[in-house]
């Protein structure tokens, strides 16, 4: 009787051993399962580009989608996308600090066009800050310039804030940007100054 009584303690024993390492294993794998979406939840927080005028010069028609991830340092969120025939289009956008956005325009996974607004250069400035502006240089610059042409008039390079493809011509805006929220917009097809528009200026 006794060695049976003392096999069936060490029955219980071993059983009630078993359930409590079902138990810790249990918890265990929870406080891993918990730990990696903890991880996921981060790296997805710290998904922000840091967006700049350099950075935007530096995008170029025909690039590819990871061309422009990898100079602007972060994926896009594509906020359009159609087809036409042989042609898709798509549009991703990134967004910084400070209201600071840059659209881009894929045409058969190649960049055909591009827009900026609210980015600085690197230094905490816009390139243009310093322009020298009065409606006197506004109105010589006339249609049909290039921008080089307009640069030399106003005393210093404009800021791109679009650029974009089509068909065969090409067109590009500009901004300058002077004290007092003085501001002159203009628009160069095939590098003719084929619009403009001024803000505050004397």
């Amino acid at each position: 009787m006794k060695n049976l009584f003392g096999l069936i303690v060490l029955i219980f024993v071993v059983s009630g051993c078993g359930i409590l390492g079902k138990k810790d294993e249990t918890k265990t794998d929870n406080t891993t399962v918990s730990n990696t979406a903890t991880k996921t939840e981060t790296t997805t927080e710290k998904s922000t580009s840091s967006l700049t005028l350099e950075k935007f010069n530096q995008l170029k028609d025909g690039m590819k989608y990871e061309e422009v991830v990898k100079i602007l340092g972060g994926s896009g969120t594509e906020t359009s996308s159609f087809s036409s025939g042989n042609l898709k289009t798509v549009t991703y956008k990134w967004e910084g600090e400070k209201y600071a956005r840059i659209t881009v325009v894929f045409k058969n996974d190649a960049l055909s066009s591009k827009i900026q607004s609210g980015l600085k250069s690197e230094d905490g400035e816009t390139t243009s800050t310093k322009s020298d502006l009065t409606l006197a240089k506004y109105n010589q610059i006339n249609n049909g310039m290039s921008y080089e042409e307009a640069v030399k008039i106003i005393g210093s390079e404009g800021t791109e804030t679009s650029n974009s493809t089509i068909g065969q011509m090409k067109i590009a805006s500009f901004k300058w940007e002077g004290e007092k929220s003085a501001k002159i917009f203009s628009t160069f097809k095939d590098n003719k100054l084929s619009s403009k528009s001024q803000i505050n200026l004397k």
